[in-house]
């Protein structure tokens, strides 16, 4: 079974260098690989990718090394 991404669902993403820090973001909208988020009270459009698991993910705050990851 493979988690996808949708619309009015809540989000949540850890951070790798502290895994008790969490973060949500409230998904918005979601068109074909894209969605729409609320994330720290900025609405942010981003590119959903797949995991090797074949879960959904997406990377709202950017592509750096550290980046989380938002299930």
């Amino acid at each position: 079974m493979t988690n996808t991404i949708q619309p009015g669902t809540t989000i949540t993403a850890t951070f790798i260098g502290d895994s008790n820090l969490k973060m949500t973001a409230q998904v918005l909208s979601r068109k074909g690989d894209f969605v729409t988020c609320l994330c720290d009270k900025q609405i942010i459009r981003k590119k959903v990718k797949v995991a090797f698991d074949g879960s959904e993910y997406v990377m709202l705050l950017g592509s750096y090394s550290m980046a989380p990851m938002f299930y």
